[in-house]
């Protein structure tokens, strides 16, 4: 599953769970670009990933030329994950090395996620960042 939307202003938020399929992948990565080129000016993404288990090499790879693709649009990236899947954690941060976007980052802590995006974003896009995490499940 690859949801994904901009609500406020720069602020992309999107919610990324498996299983994915590499169809699924490649049109995710097209509603993700749409929605990055949509926004007003580099966009700002929170992505919950907690649903998310170990990817296949192919959806993996997929998500990357994306990630490098887009760097130029975008200011920085959080993905939250869940405390219980390092195995994850290790794969998703192997994948933003990969894309080679130094504001890019995982989380396991929501807490944690929101104070090191909030200070990039508008009083409007903090406050809708703010309402999305609120609505999803703890890591």
């Amino acid at each position: 599953m690859i949801l994904v939307e901009r609500n406020v202003g720069r602020l992309i938020e999107g919610v990324v769970a498996t299983p994915i399929d590499v169809a699924e992948a490649e049109a995710g990565v097209q509603r993700i670009r749409l929605t990055v080129l949509s926004a007003p000016a580099r966009a700002i993404c929170c992505i919950d990933a907690t649903g998310l288990k170990l990817l296949p090499s192919s959806v993996s790879e997929t998500f990357v030329a994306l990630f490098t693709r887009d760097n130029p649009r975008i200011e920085c990236s959080a993905f939250l994950l869940s405390r219980r899947a390092s195995g994850v954690g290790l794969q998703l941060d192997r994948m933003l090395r990969e894309a080679g976007h130094p504001a890019r980052r995982s989380f396991d802590d929501r807490d944690a996620m929101s104070a090191w995006l909030e200070p990039m974003l508008t009083i409007e896009e903090r406050d809708r960042l703010r309402a999305f995490l609120r609505s999803r499940p703890a890591p």
